[in-house]
């Protein structure tokens, strides 16, 4: 009867032990989801103000044509901006019930690298980039929007820690089976701590305390894509100074043919 009484409060301790975890869960869960709505508004807001304010000005008077040109570039980058925020909210939805399509195809790296620099344009702010790929000539196959998305949201990190004038690399690798991207920025660079959390949602650095409030979602996203495309990525600080984020990749490889001149 002992043993039965003491196996039966073991049980029971446990039931509540791992009801108590439950809840707490559920409750960090409902935070981080309020914390990442409110930052979502907080995102959108931004963008439609100056659409607004921009479509405004273009119905005044007195304006230039470059003025107008000016207005208008204003509202195509910016809805821009907002096309590039519901495709992360979709793909952010299809991550978390695992319904990401993985849509494969024979693209050069520098195609991917130059989605991603088009997609990250506003946060790089016409810093310089070096890219550096190696071997070139090289076809690759995979799903090539996942692939600058993932990167993209790399570029847009390297944009907002590092400084105004500081370039940021990418180095392209093609190895047998994947593809790496790193890429390396000049900024503070990554603490002890924030190395083992910067790719959780929502999560901010410790360098960030000071910058513009966004979703936090961008890291968290890039590692969400890679794994859905079976890749991976992890940050790293550099022996120099900043931070280096390197994103890999599964591929099939083969030699990009030339055509022949026959002129």
């Amino acid at each position: 009867m002992a043993s039965y009484l003491s196996s039966e409060i073991r049980r029971r301790t446990q039931e509540v032990a791992d009801a108590a975890k439950e809840s707490e869960l559920i409750k960090q869960s409902a935070r981080l989801k309020s914390e990442l709505i409110a930052s979502l508004r907080h995102d959108l807001r931004t963008p439609l103000t100056a659409v607004t304010v921009a479509a405004n000005n273009l119905n005044a008077s007195g304006l230039s044509d470059e003025q107008r040109r000016e207005q208008a570039e204003i509202v195509r980058v910016e809805l821009e901006r907002l096309n590039r925020l519901f495709q992360d909210m979709e793909d952010l939805a299809k991550i978390e019930i695992e319904a990401l399509e993985i849509e494969r195809e024979w693209v050069q790296p520098a195609d991917v690298v130059e989605a991603a620099l088009k997609q990250a344009e506003p946060a790089l702010n016409g810093r310089r980039v070096v890219i550096e790929v190696a071997p070139e000539g090289m076809l690759v196959h995979l799903d090539p929007r996942l692939a600058s998305a993932a990167l993209s949201h790399l570029l847009e990190n390297a944009g907002q820690y590092s400084a105004p004038a500081a370039p940021v690399d990418i180095r392209v690798s093609v190895l047998p089976a994947e593809l790496q991207i790193a890429v390396r920025d000049r900024g503070p660079g990554l603490s002890a701590v924030d190395v083992g959390h910067v790719f959780e949602r929502s999560y901010r650095g410790s360098t960030a305390r000071h910058m513009r409030a966004g979703t936090g979602m961008g890291l968290s996203m890039t590692r969400g894509l890679l794994i859905a495309a079976g890749g991976h990525v992890r940050a790293d600080n550099a022996a120099d100074g900043g931070a280096i984020f390197t994103m890999t990749v599964p591929i099939t490889s083969r030699q990009a043919t030339i055509p022949m001149d026959l002129t």
